[in-house]
C-alpha cells in the first residue's frame, strides 16, 4: 500500500478497523490512517508495535517477487474524550522492504492477506480495549506464516531494521522507555511510551479512557434554574431595602 495511492487498500483498511471497533465501543468513533512520514510518538499520542508480520513484496524495478515473516507495522494512538462523544484516531506505519537484486532498489510497501489482516486489526483493536477501555490484557494472535520463506531475514534491506525497530535488531525508540513487555522471539508486539510523555502519573491520566460525563436530567436542570432565580431575587430585595 503506497504512502499516497493504493487508496483502495487503505479503505480496506479503515473500513475493517472502523467496523471492530464499532463493535466493541459503538458509541465512541475511530479512525484509521497511514502516516506520511516515520516520526516519533507525538506526545498526547500512545505508540504500539506488531513485530513478526508475514507479508509479501514485489520490486516496481525488476519485478522480483519474495516472502517475509519479519514485516512489522507501527501504531501511534490518540483517545480524546468529551461529554457526548469519544474520539480516537490511528495512524499506522508499514515497515517496507528493498529488493536485494537490484542495486538501486527502492523500499517497497507489504502486501497483506485478508486473513493477516483480520490478525493485525484484531490486536490492534484488543490493545486499544485494554489500554483506553480498561479491558482484560489478551494475548496477541500469531500471524500465519502462509508461504514458504527463503533464507533468514535480510536486515540490510529492511526499514525497520535501519531504525532499529525490527525483532533482529530492536531497540527502543530514540528516548523512549519500553513499558510493557520487554521485546522477546516469542511475542509479536510491543507496546512503548513516547519519550515525550509527562512523568508515569499524568501518563497514566492521559492514557485511560476518559470518566464520561453525565448530562444532568431535564428537571434536574429547572432545579437549578429556579435556585438560581430565587437567589438572585433574594440580592435584588436586599439592595432593595439597603437603599430605601
Amino acid at each position: 500500500m503506497s504512502r499516497r495511492g493504493g487508496y483502495n487498500e487503505l479503505q480496506r483498511w479503515k473500513e475493517r478497523f472502523v467496523l471492530l471497533m464499532k463493535e466493541h465501543e459503538p458509541q465512541d468513533v475511530w479512525a484509521l490512517d497511514v502516516s506520511e512520514a516515520l516520526n516519533p510518538c507525538p506526545h498526547g499520542w500512545y505508540q504500539y508495535q506488531q513485530r513478526r508480520l508475514f507479508a509479501r513484496f514485489e520490486c516496481s524495478g525488476c519485478s522480483k517477487h519474495w516472502n517475509s515473516a519479519w514485516s512489522s507495522i507501527l501504531f501511534h494512538i490518540r483517545f480524546l474524550g468529551s461529554w457526548d462523544q469519544n474520539q480516537g484516531q490511528v495512524k499506522m506505519w508499514m515497515f517496507r522492504q528493498k529488493c536485494r537484486r537490484c542495486t538501486m532498489a527502492r523500499y517497497e510497501e507489504p502486501v497483506f492477506s485478508e486473513k493477516a489482516l483480520e490478525t493485525i486489526l484484531h490486536n490492534l483493536a484488543w490493545k486499544i480495549l485494554e489500554k483506553s477501555y480498561g479491558e482484560a490484557k489478551r494475548n496477541p494472535r500469531p500471524c500465519d506464516v502462509e508461504e514458504v520463506v527463503e533464507g533468514p531475514h535480510d536486515e540490510r534491506n529492511c526499514e525497520a531494521c535501519q531504525h532499529g525497530m525490527c525483532v533482529e535488531t530492536h531497540t527502543p525508540w530514540p528516548k523512549a522507555k519500553p513499558t510493557y513487555p520487554a521485546p522477546s522471539m516469542e511475542r509479536k508486539e510491543n507496546f512503548t511510551r513516547s519519550a515525550s510523555f509527562a512523568p508515569s502519573t499524568e501518563w497514566e491520566r492521559v492514557f485511560a479512557r476518559p470518566v464520561s460525563v453525565t448530562r444532568p436530567t431535564e428537571g434536574e436542570e429547572w432545579q437549578q434554574i429556579l435556585a438560581f432565580l430565587f437567589v438572585v431575587i433574594v440580592c435584588l430585595l436586599f439592595l432593595a431595602s439597603y437603599f430605601r
